[in-house]
């Protein structure tokens, strides 16, 4: 599943994730904390992901919320980060938990709760981090990813937001989750500025549906001067399978009036 690999830089998380929805709770419990444990500070937005349902699954303790707030800083989910800072309860420990744990290089200067409190308030969320992370979430059966991707695609722009719809739509269709697919892209088809890869994908889809409209929207990508894959030939394939279901509806209305008798 590429997808879930690019989410994390990682190796294929398919067989690990079905280990864990397959547990029950307790299973699941000590999954999470072995993998945790295996995994921290190393591949970032998984641990992210497996403290995030370990808090939903044991409730709040200083060390858990510690590291999903350190785990989301290195991300760069700060609002994230701020959120779980503030459920902290003993700073002192959070302090020692820092000295045991140091972040990387680049936020290094963080050496305290009140530090790293004044670190946050000035940061966003980062929406490529957003995006990796609500990817797993959903693997994971986290309904919490689709909050996630939903706001790496309102915080991104342009061909960034472009590239993150068309991995989303793509992912979803694998999922079986045709209609919901079909929902995002035709709400950022519409919102992009002529973006010929959403308007490529939006054809695609719809050949089988509604060939008219699939030979509007790869007309409208040669218009915009794009010579975009195999454009030209869909047109063309569409064209004559649009005429012959033409022929065969007008053959058979033909049939149906000879039919037609009055008393």
């Amino acid at each position: 599943m590429s997808i879930l690999k690019n989410a994390d830089n990682s190796d294929d998380l398919k067989d690990i994730i079905n280990h864990y929805l397959e547990s029950d709770r307790q299973g699941r419990i000590t999954f999470l904390i072995s993998e945790i444990k295996n995994n921290k500070y190393k591949r970032i937005a998984y641990v992210f992901c497996l403290l995030f349902i370990l808090m939903k699954l044991k409730g709040e303790n200083d060390e858990i919320v510690f590291h999903l707030c350190s785990h989301a800083l290195i991300l760069g989910l700060n609002e994230y980060a701020f959120t779980y800072i503030k459920h902290i309860e003993s700073r002192e420990f959070f302090s020692e938990l820092l000295i045991e744990n140091p972040l990387p290089n680049n936020i290094n200067d963080i050496k305290d709760y009140k530090t790293m409190l004044d670190y946050l308030t000035k940061k966003t969320n980062d929406c490529n981090a957003l995006f990796k992370v609500g990817i797993i979430m959903l693997e994971f059966g986290e309904e919490h990813g689709y909050t996630m991707i939903e706001d790496a695609l309102n915080l991104s722009q342009g061909k960034i937001r472009s590239y993150f719809v068309l991995k989303y739509v793509n992912y979803l269709f694998d999922k079986g989750l045709e209609s919901k697919a079909h929902a995002i892209l035709n709400r950022y088809l519409d919102s992009e500025e002529k973006n010929p890869a959403l308007i490529y994908k939006a054809a695609v889809l719809c050949e089988d549906t509604d060939k008219q409209r699939a030979i509007r929207l790869f007309k409208m990508i040669i218009d915009m001067g794009m010579q975009y894959l195999d454009t030209e030939e869909r047109i063309s394939n569409l064209t004559k399978e649009a005429k012959h279901s033409k022929i065969i509806n007008n053959e058979n209305n033909s049939n149906g009036n000879d039919n037609i008798q009055f008393s």
